[in-house]
């Protein structure tokens, strides 16, 4: 795989202006907490072969670390924000734990340069919330359940996690999201705090499908709340090339939108639709979240194409809404 030194830039930044690796510099805006970014350019071989490394610049807790002393003001957790283009048999296109123990998000594919799928991250710092336990660099836990895999157009479904006592954030997948007879396909980590994170996954026939997770917890947190989407919710479908504001209901039926200095939004998940496309096949085009210049969140969806997302409060003791 091949290694770079491009790192996201993950000061938090309250206006909005293009963020800056160290050979590349992105388009997109950072959030009032956080920020998001595109995949490094991939590079391929004569044989098609293409990958691409992108160091996020965040890390796990030591439970994931290695024992290697990270510095604890870069624990945090990454996600995917927005995802477009061809994703086949052949695609890898989910986080990793690099050599250097930091989050880093691995795409691979078959294909060229200008084939490659388009792909938003986005991650945040334990230390960008409020009413974390002080001593909680100390106590972090943060695992990687096992990856779920579905072959020839089976679904399986697991519980991931422990009653919603971790954050759970889906961390892309492995595999084709194509069907040659219109059957849906998807991968997707949905918050459920009645039980855990459900996770499921169903590939079409002749395919495969993986989703990938990692997991966060924190003692003296019961749970991590609130989220914008709990329980699981059906998949967002095509917008019709209109986009929306993510939505949070308040009291008098006002809905002033997610804003990023409250929220941490990010995919739960994504997959195919069927009927909600014009062709003979069933191909994802793309779905996913972006940032408003008001640092409001909002989503859209093309066709034949499926969606979930959620949202995580920066403020846990208690949630300021």
């Amino acid at each position: 795989m091949k290694t770079t030194n491009n790192t996201l830039n993950l000061t938090a930044m309250r206006i909005g202006f293009p963020l800056c690796l160290a050979l590349t510099c992105f388009s997109g805006s950072a959030a009032a907490w956080g920020t998001h970014g595109s995949v490094n350019p991939a590079t391929c071989d004569a044989n098609g072969n293409c990958t691409s490394d992108t160091p996020m610049g965040v890390g796990p807790g030591p439970s994931l670390s290695g024992g290697t002393p990270l510095n604890p003001a870069d624990y945090g957790m990454c996600g995917v924000l927005h995802m477009a283009g061809t994703f086949d048999n052949s695609t890898i296109a989910h986080f990793i734990i690099g050599a250097d123990h930091y989050y880093h998000f691995d795409l691979q594919y078959k294909g060229t340069p200008a084939t490659e799928p388009q792909i938003e991250l986005t991650c945040i710092r334990f230390s960008d919330f409020t009413g974390l336990p002080p001593d909680y660099t100390s106590t972090l836990r943060t695992f990687e359940p096992t990856p779920l895999n579905a072959t020839g157009g089976a679904k399986k479904t697991e519980m991931i996690g422990t009653g919603g006592e971790e954050a759970c954030i889906w961390a892309g997948l492995a595999g084709s999201l194509s069907s040659p007879d219109r059957t849906a396909i998807y991968a997707y980590a949905q918050n459920d705090f009645s039980t855990s994170t459900l996770a499921s996954v169903k590939s079409a026939p002749k395919t495969s499908m993986t989703s990938y997770a990692f997991c966060n917890g924190i003692p003296g947190i019961s749970s991590w709340v609130p989220y914008v989407n709990d329980p699981p919710v059906p998949a967002l479908t095509n917008t019709k090339g209109l986009r929306y504001n993510v939505p949070f209901p308040v009291p008098g039926g006002k809905n002033p939108g997610v804003k990023s200095d409250r929220w941490w939004c990010y995919m739960q998940g994504v997959g195919t639709a069927p009927g909600t496309g014009t062709s003979a096949t069933e191909t994802f085009s793309f779905a996913g979240l972006a940032y408003l210049t008001s640092d409001t969140y909002e989503w859209n969806v093309g066709g034949e194409s499926a969606l979930w997302y959620n949202c995580i409060g920066l403020d846990q003791n208690p949630p300021t809404l």
